[in-house]
Parts: C-alpha cells; sequence; structure tokens
C-alpha cells in the first residue's frame, strides 16, 4: 500500500513537470537558427583600438571587412548582430581598400627554359613594370623567380618611390621545371603575410616537370588559403599552346583567372583586372556596446536582380555593463528559468502532501479502529477496518457469523462524518438488538451490547 502511495506521488509531480517542460518548449519553439553563406564570400570583425573610448564612457566599437564574389554586384547591404538588424549610416560603409587595408600580390616567373629567354628578358620586365606602375599606397608586391626552386627576387613590402622593383632583370637558367612545388611555396609566402586580400599570380609556359607535387595539390592549398591564382601563359609556338591547359586549369580551380601573353603584349588594364578579383567588398564599422560576448554577425548584400548573398561569422563582443544591468539582463533572460522552478518547487510540495494524505488514508483503512467481542465464549473478536462492514452468516459480509439465528445480511456498521459509529439492522428475520432494545439504526458508543439475533456481542471502540 505505501508503495502505491509513493507511486500515485510520483506519478502526479512527473505529470506537472511534463506540463512545464511542454510550456517552455512552447516559449523556444519560435527561435529557429538560419544560415547562408556563399562560397567566394566571406567576412571578419575586429574591435576598432581608435573608438573604443568616447570620453569616461567606454564603447565598443567593431569593424567588419567584408568580401564575395567578383561578379556580383550589390547594391544594398543589411548588417545584423545576434539576429537584430544594426542601422548603419553612409560614413559606416567604405568600400575597399578602406584605411589600413592591403593587398598582398605576390608573383612568380619561369625562368627554366633558355629558349625563352627572350621572352624572359623583354616581355618579364614589362609585366613587373605594369604591375608596380603608379606605386598604390595599400598594395604589397613581391616577385620571384623559379625553376628548380622558389627565388626571392623582391621580397613581399610595400612599393615605394624609392622601389627598385622596376629595374629588375631576368634570365633563364636551363634548369628543370618544378612548377607545383615552386607554387606552393608562394601560396606559403603569401600566407605569412599580414594583409586583407591576398593573389599569386604565375607567369609560365604551362610546362611542370614535377614529380611528387601535382597540380591538384596547389589548388587545394589554394583553396584552403582562399587566395585566387591568376596564371599568365606564354606559348612560343603554335604547338606549344597545348601546355597552357594546365595553368588555365590552375586558375579556373583556385578563383582566379587565366591571360594569353603569346603575342608578348601586355594590357593597359592588367594589374586592375588582377586586383579586380580580390578588391571587392569592403568595411562596415558600428557601435557595438550593446552587445557582449560570442554573437553571430551577418552581412547580406543584394543586387538589382534581387539576389542576396549572406557573409556570416561569430565575433566576442566586450562586456561594458555595470553590474546591476547584468543582474537585469540575466534576470530578463533567464526569467523561464525560475518560473520553471517554481513549478516545479510546487509540484515536488504538491506530491509531498498528496502522498501524505494518501498514506494516511490507508494507513486509517488498514488499522483496527474497533471490534465486536464475543460474550457467550469471551475468545471471539471481531476486528473493524473499513469505514463501512456488513455483518452476517453469508460468506460475502465482512464480518461472518456462524449461526443459524443470524440472517445473510444481518447488519450494517458505517462510520459517520463525526467520526462515530451507526448500526443499522437491514431486514434481518430475528432483529438487532442495542442494550436490550431492538433498533432499526442507532449510533453505538464505546461498551454497548449487541445482540445480532442469539449472537451477544460487546462493542469497543480501539481508535
Amino acid at each position: 500500500m505505501e508503495t502505491s502511495a509513493a507511486f500515485i506521488a510520483v506519478r502526479s509531480v512527473s505529470s506537472v513537470l511534463a506540463i512545464a517542460a511542454l510550456f517552455l518548449a512552447c516559449l523556444t519553439s519560435s527561435a529557429k537558427a538560419e544560415s547562408s553563406t556563399a562560397s567566394k564570400s566571406g567576412v571578419v570583425c575586429q574591435l576598432d583600438p581608435t573608438g573604443n573610448v568616447k570620453g569616461r564612457e567606454k564603447k565598443t566599437a567593431v569593424v567588419c571587412d567584408y568580401r564575395y564574389e567578383p561578379t556580383f554586384k550589390p547594391g544594398q547591404l543589411t548588417l545584423e548582430v545576434a539576429g537584430t538588424k544594426i542601422k548603419l549610416e553612409r560614413d559606416n560603409i567604405k568600400k575597399y581598400p578602406a584605411a589600413g587595408q592591403r593587398t598582398a600580390l605576390f608573383a612568380m616567373f619561369d625562368v627554366s627554359d633558355p629558349r625563352r629567354n627572350a621572352t624572359t628578358t623583354e616581355l618579364y620586365p614589362k609585366i613587373v613594370e605594369a604591375l608596380a606602375k603608379d606605386r598604390p599606397g595599400h598594395l604589397v608586391l613581391g616577385v620571384a623567380t623559379f625553376a628548380q626552386s622558389l627565388d626571392i627576387a623582391f621580397p613581399l613590402q610595400s612599393l615605394s618611390a624609392a622601389s627598385l622593383v622596376d629595374d629588375m632583370s631576368f634570365s633563364a637558367t636551363g634548369a628543370a621545371t618544378e612548377l607545383n612545388r615552386a607554387a606552393l611555396s608562394a601560396l606559403q609566402k603569401l600566407e605569412d603575410e599580414k594583409a586583407d586580400r591576398k593573389l599569386l599570380l604565375v607567369v609560365s609556359d604551362g610546362k611542370a616537370e614535377d614529380t611528387a607535387y601535382k597540380l591538384a595539390d596547389v589548388v587545394s592549398k589554394a583553396q584552403e588559403l582562399r587566395i585566387p591564382i591568376v596564371t599568365v601563359g606564354i606559348a612560343e609556338r603554335p604547338s606549344e599552346t597545348p601546355a597552357l591547359q594546365s595553368l588555365r586549369l590552375l586558375a579556373g580551380q583556385s578563383g582566379g583567372a587565366f591571360f594569353d601573353f603569346s603575342n608578348k603584349e601586355v594590357p593597359d588594364d592588367f594589374r586592375s583586372r588582377l586586383l579586380a578579383l580580390v578588391e571587392v567588398g569592403g568595411r562596415v564599422s558600428f557601435d557595438g556596446t550593446a552587445f557582449y560576448g560570442k554573437q553571430p554577425v551577418a552581412i547580406s548584400l543584394t543586387d538589382a536582380g534581387k539576389k542576396t548573398i549572406k557573409a556570416q561569422t561569430e565575433f566576442d563582443f566586450p562586456d561594458q555593463r555595470g553590474q546591476q544591468e547584468k543582474i537585469q539582463d540575466f534576470l530578463a533572460a533567464y526569467w523561464w528559468m525560475f518560473v520553471a522552478g517554481a513549478v516545479a518547487l510546487a509540484a515536488m510540495v504538491w506530491g509531498v502532501l498528496r502522498y501524505r494524505r494518501v498514506r494516511r488514508e490507508q494507513q486509517l483503512q488498514n488499522r483496527v479502529v474497533a471490534e465486536f467481542r464475543g460474550l457467550d465464549d469471551g475468545e471471539t473478536r471481531y476486528e473493524v477496518r473499513k469505514a463501512a462492514v456488513t455483518l452476517g452468516r453469508g460468506a460475502q459480509n465482512d464480518i461472518v457469523i456462524t449461526n443459524s439465528s443470524v440472517s445473510g445480511r444481518h447488519a450494517e456498521l458505517h462510520r459517520t462524518r463525526e467520526g462515530g459509529f451507526r448500526l443499522s439492522d437491514l431486514g434481518s428475520t430475528n432483529g438487532t438488538l442495542v442494550n436490550g432494545s431492538r433498533i432499526t439504526a442507532v449510533d453505538l458508543k464505546d461498551g454497548d451490547l449487541v445482540e445480532i439475533a442469539e449472537v451477544r456481542l460487546q462493542f469497543k471502540l480501539l481508535d
């Protein structure tokens, strides 16, 4: 019985907790995560060290650099932090390059075949001159030659009027062409360089003689670093043009572009066409004081045809809140935990009270609260354990009296609301007497003499 009461209480608490859990699930089900990124789009955020103090007030100034595919022409930009749209003024959005942003361009020239020495000595300097023209302030340029290995001729550096990059000379060495190994070394140089945009330029006839290093290795590394490779193919004669196919493939699979300079002419817009592959996007600045901790940051760009691409990242905002504000925000964010706790506590209290009540009722039902004592033999005891019991000769009775003068269902004893006991005759043949008087129904007192036909009993209260 006690186990049954505990089961009822536990089931009751479980039901209440289930309802509370369902309520909380309904509250949180409306929050859906949404993610969409373009393959060549991206965004990187950082604190702006020049804008984090405003008088005595701490301020979180954030700048996010974003980029997208060169073929995409956005007309509208939307910034969201943790799903909240940020209002941007015109001054908050700068096209690339913004102040402090740099583009690293590393050019590597094939000097392996002495039969191409005229091209090496005459065309290569023209290409370098086109790259260094006007000395753009944001451009970091590096130049190297390769045959069996990559040899740095002009380390990656910002261009100045005094830079000697225009005076570089080239000559073919006659060594084998390890193009793929050299390209991997050049990508490593670019990886180590601190720049916002990076681009690798490979000038060659496409005749790679690598055995261990494959074109696929170069493509994989370029994709990993998100560095496009621009290839310039130069065929000395028409029969050598098939060798340029590998350069076309390298450029196409790395997100770059292929140029055929077999005519030995360098287009005037060569550098601008190169840089157009990476110098897309810009910089967004905003006040992130209202945010703290790691939050998703998303920049959505929409073109004239309503096509939208989204670049996403996660940024760890510094916490500028005071202690009181932290407490208020905590309560606002986790109020449901207090509600759930209160519901769970109320369910537990209710379950305990119910358990105690059920157990008390069961104890009352199982406890002997009164009895009828036989006066004729002095040993017979008829226990009263229930709120209502029947007396009679029949086996269906609670108290069975085996005497032929007693009717099958002779009398009934039940407990009143006041806690007493009332005895009723059930229309028996030989009747029921209490203290010598025949009764139909009467309230019993402790010690009353009860006669069930010929059987004499004494009623005793034990409670």
